[in-house]
């Protein structure tokens, strides 16, 4: 951990560049002014596109398939000749999905890469109501499809609430959201995936068939093979639902009414927000029948369209309602009820956001587009935001909420903070409990786990304090969920070596399912999803 005679690296006083004082001096404007703007009217051309695609697009379900097959004929091909290189000769090889187009933190550099072209892989191509499913191409949006799936009644049966979030890279890492207690992880809610091999194949994995693939899949990120489709559980979805708030004075309580919540209560969708030690709101969210929808407007209970443009964000209006408090809320508008607010980082980036006067002239082009965002982004700014901010996604048993929310006030000082419920299914793969690692016996064992969201700026820096080094503090954060047996979300910054992450996360049968597949010449996940920056060198020694 960090030690008073160390000190800040005295890199961070260099000399800004004009571009990195400019922005900093103005980030908001710049934001308001270009990158809001940008953002919207990509928005909409993207909608246009999709709307003037579906008018040509006379295809029967057999004809979106045919095109379906084609795309992926043309990666195995491509995957085939790279294959078919001399191995000393073989680049890395990616996909052609731009780096900044991901809501990863990090600004992944694919020159030099092999990179197969893949970004057209963006359709649905079925959902079948008597199964439950619904079959996707990877790069569907959680946006996207939520509105096409309303339109049938339905939903994701995990839905995350960030609308550009792709569905096959949730799949493939750790989406997690507040169903998650009920269903688990994204990844636990597929059913069948296709990939293309290191060698070219085209394989399907499903529980019964590829069996040790379907389960290594989760946060593999792509480095069994190239995933080109999936099926995903689906399940009804009412058109409001009844959201219930509940305040709790101590962590303590909180964790009480957690549990009792999640084991002795039918709630279909639960989170918790962290205002201080001494506030906290649970928050739960049921699916309505005609009859309870009549029950609750004869208490009065109104809808809060909480998706119009000029409502405060998500997480300042749960703040402020009174305990108990209920309130119906259309569907779509829960689901993605953290987008507007990027899941509180707004809060941080752009905090005349949540400004009365901004919300109802300007709030209609909210959220700037994190593509944009990151694209605008000068390599500095990112090194800088990496030493001054901590953006993390923590997954421990729930038995460790009071110690880790006490770690993170002591030495972090960062609030609101965000806490989800999941059930961790260990299928044997990258994610596993404590005391589980090693060979698979095939079974699939469940335990409670909680997410802890910390996003923002540590109470140290804000105060302008010399010595505070936050990359030293998010490494000994780390350091203790590792000790918990939990494991970190990665697409936040991975402040973690190659043996610490291996530590954290089981490879034995990734590696074994690589070595079958003939993906081992692909680029490893921790390779994947290391930091792109040289955070080892602004790290104090422990």
């Amino acid at each position: 951990m960090n030690s008073p005679e160390i000190g800040f690296d005295k890199r961070n006083l260099r000399e800004k560049s004009a571009a990195e004082q400019f922005l900093a001096r103005h980030q908001q404007w710049v934001i308001g002014l270009v990158v809001m703007p940008v953002s919207y009217f990509n928005h909409l051309y993207q909608r246009a596109s999709h709307f003037l695609a579906k008018r040509r697009a006379t295809q029967s379900a057999s004809d979106v398939q045919v095109l379906h097959r084609e795309k992926v004929h043309r990666v195995m091909a491509d995957v085939q000749r790279w294959a078919a290189l001399p191995a000393e000769r073989r680049p890395p090889i990616r996909t052609d999905r731009s780096g900044a187009a991901s809501h990863s933190v990090r600004s992944s550099d694919k020159s030099g890469s092999h990179q197969v072209r893949m970004h057209d892989f963006n359709r649905i191509l079925g959902i079948d109501l008597a199964k439950g499913t619904v079959t996707i191409e990877p790069f569907v949006t959680v946006g996207e499809l939520t509105t096409w799936l309303l339109q049938h009644d339905r939903m994701l049966e995990a839905t995350l609430e960030m609308e550009d979030a792709t569905l096959g890279g949730l799949a493939l890492s750790q989406g997690m959201t507040t169903h998650s207690h009920r269903c688990g992880l994204v990844h636990d809610t597929v059913m069948r995936y296709e990939f293309v091999t290191g060698r070219g194949d085209c394989i399907e994995a499903t529980a019964t068939g590829n069996a040790d693939v379907f389960r290594a899949a989760g946060f593999s990120h792509g480095t069994l093979g190239f995933l080109t489709a999936l099926e995903l559980k689906i399940v009804p979805a009412s058109r409001e639902l009844l959201v219930s708030y509940q305040r709790c004075d101590s962590i303590d309580e909180l964790y009480r009414q957690y549990r009792h919540a999640i084991e002795h209560t039918d709630a279909f969708f639960l989170e918790a927000i962290i205002y201080s030690p001494r506030h906290a709101v649970l928050i739960r969210g049921d699916l309505l029948t005609p009859a309870t929808q009549q029950e609750a407007r004869s208490r009065g209970v109104r809808t809060n369209h909480q998706g119009r443009w000029h409502k405060p964000w998500f997480f300042v209006h749960a703040e402020k309602v009174p305990n108990g408090h209920q309130e119906f809320m259309p569907m779509r508008d829960y689901l993605m009820r953290h987008d507007r607010s990027l899941c509180m980082t707004m809060l941080y980036v752009f905090p005349a956001g949540n400004h009365p006067l901004m919300r109802w002239l300007l709030g209609w082009m909210l959220p700037p587009k994190v593509t944009f965002l990151k694209a605008l982004r000068p390599p500095e700014a990112r090194e800088d935001a990496a030493r001054e901010q901590v953006y993390q996604d923590l997954a421990f048993p729930i038995e460790h909420l009071a110690d880790m929310v006490d770690y993170v006030d002591a030495r972090l000082g960062i609030y609101p903070l965000l806490l989800y419920p999941c059930k961790v299914h260990d299928h044997g793969g990258f994610i596993r409990h404590p005391g589980e690692r090693g060979a698979s016996d095939d079974a699939t064992r469940t335990r409670y786990y909680l997410n802890l969201g910390i996003y923002g700026v540590p109470n140290a820096v804000r105060i302008g304090d010399p010595h505070f080094n936050v990359i030293s503090e998010v490494r000994g954060l780390l350091e203790k969920l590792r000790g918990l047996g939990g494991f970190q979300h990665s697409y936040c910054d991975v402040f973690q070596t190659r043996e610490e992450f291996y530590r954290m996360f089981d490879v034995t049968l990734s590696n074994a399912v690589r070595k079958r597949l003939g993906s081992e010449q692909l680029v490893t996940v921790y390779d994947k999803v290391k930091p792109e920056i040289p955070w080892e060198d602004w790290s104090s020694p422990a």
